[in-house]
């Protein structure tokens, strides 16, 4: 718990509590180049330099065959993130009871475990503003998830189940932070729901990662705040899985927290 609550702080800080527009961060200089067809003129107010838009030059196909160059630093934290996804789904239990409370929360959080292994993909091919947005919808579903398995009455079970209709998040988050295990969600989720959501929809966080000094229009999420986001996904990953063995009966085996807790830390202590 304290492990995932330093973690949830140090990526507030990173990638969530930073200024979207800050200047001196994402400075905005003037590109000159000859027009290559992808050249868009600004076209609020007089005297506007042009800027290049790289993004349209070819740079949002992505082919299995020939993905882009990773930093050190970010290949590094997909390697971590591969190997803890190898150990949990190596002792993923097969089998869980066939009730609609268990049924439900394990498919929530198998929602979540998912959408994590779908940042990894997307971060390998150069995609992190896809992978960006879907950090609200892993975070959400281990959530609810949780709220499912440990919190939801019997009643609201049979009413999610019979209306396919969820209460609000904030409901979900107030009542599973009643439960000691999950305090901290309700803290994340006052800190940090704004910045994922505008993440998730195209907000301004996302926009100012999409002014380079350098490409112009093209997308600059750093190496930092990605290893960062991956860090932070490894351990709501972790959640899902300790969360599945929950519904199954069964606990997570000491070998593979101890290896989730030792890498996590480790990537804390390097990062």
């Amino acid at each position: 718990a304290a492990l995932g609550a330093t973690l949830e702080s140090r990526v507030r800080v990173s990638i969530f509590n930073s200024n979207p527009f800050e200047s001196k961060r994402y400075a905005m200089a003037p590109v000159r180049r000859p027009d290559d067809g992808s050249l868009r003129k600004h076209s609020i107010g007089a005297g506007c330099e042009p800027v290049v838009c790289t993004a349209c030059a070819g740079k949002m196909i992505f082919a299995p065959s020939n993905p882009p160059k990773l930093s050190q630093q970010v290949g590094a934290a997909l390697e971590r993130a591969g190997r803890l996804a190898e150990a949990m789904d190596a002792v993923h239990p097969r089998l869980v009871e066939n009730d609609d409370r268990t049924v439900l929360a394990v498919q929530y959080l198998s929602i979540a475990i998912e959408h994590r292994a779908a940042t990894l993909l997307l971060i390998g091919y150069g995609a992190r503003t896809s992978a960006f947005a879907l950090v609200r919808a892993c975070y959400e579903a281990v959530v609810r998830g949780l709220w499912t398995l440990v919190t939801a009455t019997d009643i609201q079970i049979s009413d999610l189940r019979a209306t396919s209709v969820a209460p609000g998040f904030d409901k979900v988050v107030r009542e599973l932070s009643k439960n000691d295990t999950f305090s901290d969600f309700a803290k994340l989720k006052t800190d940090s729901w704004r910045y994922l959501s505008d993440y998730a929809h195209g907000g301004p966080q996302q926009l100012s990662r999409w002014l380079s000094a350098v490409e112009g229009i093209a997308p600059v999420h750093s190496d930092e705040e990605t290893v960062d986001l991956l860090a932070f996904l490894d351990l709501y990953a972790y959640m899902a899985c300790v969360g599945i063995h929950a519904a199954a009966g069964e606990q997570v085996p000491r070998s593979v927290s101890e290896m989730v807790h030792a890498e996590l830390k480790n990537s804390m202590q390097s990062g």
